[in-house]
């Protein structure tokens, strides 16, 4: 289990991309909700990935930009929409 998780690791730092394939998909919503153009590149794209970005695009009208392809280093990008919190 140790070799296997060593890996693995190796495989994802090899990418020299800062966000792994776990952070990818949790992030995908705050790059929609946020102010201007963000991207990140992710060592490895996912299913749930590439699922959690259509479920955002349907939910917030954004459209995601995907270089790369599933299980490779990708490049995500999208035009954010500003989200402001009102004051109460």
């Amino acid at each position: 289990m140790g070799r296997e998780a060593a890996g693995l690791l190796l495989e994802e730092l090899r990418t020299g991309h800062a966000v792994d394939r776990h952070l990818t998909d949790q992030l995908i919503p705050y790059l929609a909700l946020a102010e201007g153009r963000s991207e990140i590149w992710s060592t490895h794209l996912t299913l749930h990935a590439l699922t959690n970005a259509e479920l955002v695009e349907r939910m917030l009208g954004v459209r995601f930009a995907v270089e790369g392809g599933l299980g490779s280093p990708a490049k995500l990008s999208v035009e954010g929409i500003k989200l402001i919190r009102e004051e109460e």
